[in-house]
């Protein structure tokens, strides 16, 4: 049995040949970062508010999802004439190129890029509609709704029935579904998913609100009058108000809601970050839960709050590399009234990384007491894709602390947890660029000395061909693919000579240069092994 992770855009026949022991390392080549600020993707629907200065144009991209006829505006108090707006189709060839005015534009489906200037510092407030997406009268084949569409219907004599679908995102944000009916008419809007299932009458409200982290919903519009007419326009919240690090924020959970979110984007490792919820009424009980997870949906804190029972805490994070992250505070009582508080979110991040030149050697101390667990970060930076990485300590044997390598300061991508691991890390560069090391201390004071080699890019192997090597007992060959097109099968045929034990290992990165794991399965005892994979 072994085990494998596999950067697969497409797989491919392959045939490789080793002895005694072989790692293989399946990678596809990353783009290198730009110097170009990079664009920031929005929804459509979605009111976009961002600060802009004469020096720091602002690109975005936004995907159309059929063509239709698309508006731009500014809903903030910008003055006219203060932005530009200029807009681009995926090849490239610019749709318009002036004052950032309501305008109309007929787009093709796809993804488009927006870059808009400021002739002095302006608050930005885009909305981007489009009108686009229908209503059905027949429930068996519902039309298709869109985030950001607007539907206007005439004539209508019974119910309209469409399948309204939300992008996934790594945050739940708030659904608008506004319903305009013509004068003096009335109308009942329903709408039901996985865990929504709401109405409302136009003759109370045309807004009905639900949150969601993408899905597809049912949305029905019945009609009161015989032969009406009415407007549905989808709107978005988007991404949750920053909350900043060491500056507490005051809010409300309102009385038609049970939950508030923001997102916190640290920019640097902070070993622990301070969770405090204050500010609470605490005349009487209130039971609060607040959540945590990172971009990918993964659950990092969850805690239970009982006002009136238990004191109001502070929680710890811990080990928070750079990156994006949402924090949720739900109300979990039935309540009507307003519930305020404040919410801090504190801690000091981890020293500045050192240094580290390919094949210098660097000294170091470190001392782990009851009150202090220090941390030491280090970077340093690969100059070729594909490179072998060798990261190497010397030190006692009987030191205990873990040593990681990553990506971002205090990530941890590649791991050696001593004084039980091995005291080399060895990895292929997915990409060129910084990487970093991470020296987490367990016990005791003790000194150490770190080393980072960059040896030239592994061999590549023949695609449809044979590709020879040999390994010494103990030791390990790297290998590597680079991988282009998707959608894909792979099989690696690896043989050694008879009697021998072939370990075949897998490491591979999606597009991002994240390692993404793959289980698969072998002939242990043998000097032969077929991997076959899929995408």
């Amino acid at each position: 049995m072994f085990s494998a992770s596999v950067r697969l855009i497409i797989y491919l026949s392959l045939l490789s040949l080793g002895l005694t022991r072989v790692t293989g390392a399946l990678y596809a080549a990353a783009p290198s970062p730009q110097d170009a600020r990079p664009a920031i993707q929005i929804m459509l629907g979605e009111n976009f508010a961002q600060t802009l200065t004469p020096e720091q144009p602002l690109v975005l991209t936004f995907d159309a999802p059929e063509e239709g006829d698309y508006q731009f505006q500014d809903t903030g108090t910008t003055p006219d004439g203060a932005t530009t707006l200029v807009v681009r189709d995926v090849a490239g060839e610019t749709l318009y190129d002036g004052p950032l005015v309501p305008t109309e534009l007929r787009l093709a489906a796809g993804n488009h890029q927006l870059m808009i200037s400021a002739a002095q510092e302006v608050q930005l407030a885009l909305l981007i509609m489009g009108q686009i997406g229908e209503l059905s009268p027949d429930a068996t084949v519902p039309g298709v709704l869109f985030a950001g569409g607007i539907v206007e219907a005439q004539n209508v004599e019974g119910a309209l029935v469409g399948s309204l679908i939300i992008p996934q995102t790594p945050y739940a944000q708030e659904i608008s579904l506004n319903i305009v009916p013509a004068t003096g008419e009335s109308y009942l809007t329903s709408v039901q998913g996985a865990d929504v299932n709401a109405v409302i009458s136009t003759d109370e409200t045309n807004q009905l609100r639900f949150i969601s982290r993408g899905g597809l919903y049912q949305v029905i519009v019945q009609p009161d009058s015989p032969v009406t007419s009415f407007t549905l326009a989808t709107q978005v919240s988007g991404p949750p108000p920053l909350l900043p690090i060491d500056a507490p924020v005051t809010g409300v959970i309102p009385a038609d809601a049970s939950s508030v979110a923001w997102r916190f984007e640290p920019e640097r490792f902070y070993p622990t970050l301070s969770i405090q919820l204050n500010g609470l009424d605490v005349s009487a009980p209130v039971n609060l839960e607040v959540h945590v997870e990172d971009e990918q949906g993964v659950t990092l804190y969850k805690q239970r709050y009982a006002t009136g029972s238990e004191p109001q805490g502070t929680n710890l994070l811990e080990q928070i590399t750079p990156g994006r992250y949402f924090l949720t505070l739900t109300r979990l009582d039935e309540t009507d009234t307003e519930l305020p508080f404040e919410l801090a979110l504190t801690g000091a991040p981890a020293p500045e990384s050192i240094p580290i030149e390919n094949g210098g050697e660097i000294q170091g101390d470190i001392a782990v007491t009851e009150a202090a667990a220090p941390i030491q970060l280090y970077r340093f930076n690969v100059e070729q894709t594909g490179a072998l990485i060798t990261v190497s300590r010397t030190d006692s044997a009987e030191n205990d602390y873990v040593l990681n390598v990553g990506r971002k300061e205090g990530e941890s991508l590649w791991r050696a947890a001593l004084p039980l691991g091995a005291p080399t890390i060895q990895f292929v560069a997915p990409e060129a660029g910084p990487y970093y090391v991470t020296l987490l201390g367990s016990q005791g004071v003790f000194s150490y000395t770190l080393q980072v080699l960059e040896s030239a890019p592994v061999p590549q192997i023949n695609v449809n061909g044979l590709t020879w090597g040999d390994v010494a007992a103990g030791d390990v060959t790297f290998f590597r693919l680079p991988l282009v097109d998707a959608q894909r099968w792979v099989t690696l045929l690896l043989a050694g000579s008879n009697r021998t034990e072939l370990d075949l290992s897998i490491n591979g990165y999606d597009e991002t240069g994240k390692p993404v794991e793959v289980r698969l399965a072998s002939t242990p005892q043998s000097s032969t092994e077929v991997v076959s994979l899929i995408t």
